[in-house]
């Protein structure tokens, strides 16, 4: 590979961790250094059911309470999808693992 093409990927992939900064401060109140520092806190995995973010097709989400602003933790989309279709309620969230486990 050339130099130039060296050059330029260094610097493409730093624009990307520029824009990805600025997206998580504006939309999550973090940088980039804490959303790192929580995926490593949780090796990389889903909070919620553990899959590990290489076996996912995106990387892991930011959760967070939307009342509160509050970030709460990385999330596979799955995981995040499931906590928004039941509005982040506990008594829905509790009352479907009822109907699971009575079908179990």
């Amino acid at each position: 590979m050339c130099k130039d093409t060296i050059h330029s990927q260094s610097k493409a992939e730093r624009r990307k961790q520029i824009v990805r900064n600025s997206d998580l401060k504006r939309f999550y109140g973090i940088d980039l250094e804490t959303y790192n520092r929580m995926f490593a806190e949780q090796k990389g995995c889903c909070a919620i059911c553990g899959t590990h973010e290489l076996a996912l097709k995106t990387r892991l989400c930011v959760d967070h309470n939307h009342t509160t602003k509050k970030v709460r933790g990385l999330l596979c989309q799955s995981c995040n999808k499931m906590l928004g279709h039941a509005l982040e309620n506990v008594d829905t969230l509790k009352s479907a693992v009822d109907y699971l486990q009575d079908w179990s």
